[in-house]
C-alpha cells in the first residue's frame, strides 16, 4: 500500500490543526489562571495593608477568602493567626499557629515566630504548651530586631510558673 501525497498533506494539516487548537486552549486556560492568581494576590496585598493599618476585621475577612484557594499555605495561616491574635481571639490564633507548624515544621527554628506563638499560647491559657515553646525559644538564636529576646522568654516563663 502506497501513501499518496494528498493523504500526507491531509495528515499534516490535521496534526497542525490539533497543535494550534491545543496551544489556543492552553493559552486561554493559562490567561484565566493568571487572572485568578492576580485577583488572589490583590486580595492578599489588601489584607496586608489592612493589617498594617490595624483594620484587623477586614484583614481577617480577606485572608479567609484567600485561604479558600491556598489552604496549604503556611504564610496565609500565619497572617490569619496574627490577625486573630490582634483581635483577641487567642484560642483560634493558637490553632492557626499550630497549623503553620504542621504545614512548615521548619518554623520551629524561627525565634520570632516561636516567641509570638508562646505569647499567643499564654493568652489562650495553654500554659503547658507555652512552656514547651518557651523552652525551645531559649535554644534559638537571638533575632537582631529583638535584642531583649531572652529577657522576654524568661519573663514569660516566670509568669506561667
Amino acid at each position: 500500500m502506497k501513501i499518496k501525497d494528498v493523504t500526507v498533506r491531509f495528515m499534516v494539516a490535521v496534526l497542525v490543526a490539533l497543535v494550534l487548537f491545543g496551544l489556543g486552549y492552553a493559552s486561554l486556560k493559562g490567561n484565566k489562571q493568571d487572572n485568578e492568581m492576580l485577583t488572589e494576590q490583590a486580595s492578599f496585598n489588601q489584607a496586608l495593608k489592612y493589617i498594617e493599618d490595624e483594620h484587623f476585621n477586614q484583614a481577617l475577612q480577606l485572608m479567609k477568602s484567600v485561604e479558600r484557594d491556598y489552604s496549604s499555605s503556611h504564610v496565609v495561616k500565619y497572617y490569619i493567626g496574627s490577625t486573630l491574635a490582634n483581635i483577641g481571639e487567642w484560642k483560634s490564633a493558637a490553632m492557626e499557629y499550630q497549623k503553620v507548624l504542621d504545614l512548615n515544621p521548619y518554623m520551629v527554628e524561627d525565634p520570632t515566630f516561636m516567641i509570638q506563638y508562646a505569647n499567643i499560647l499564654v493568652n489562650a491559657e495553654k500554659l503547658k504548651e507555652a512552656k514547651e515553646v518557651l523552652v525551645k525559644c531559649k535554644s534559638l538564636p537571638i533575632p537582631d530586631q529583638m535584642p531583649n529576646y531572652l529577657n522576654q522568654v524568661d519573663t514569660l516563663l516566670t509568669n506561667i510558673q
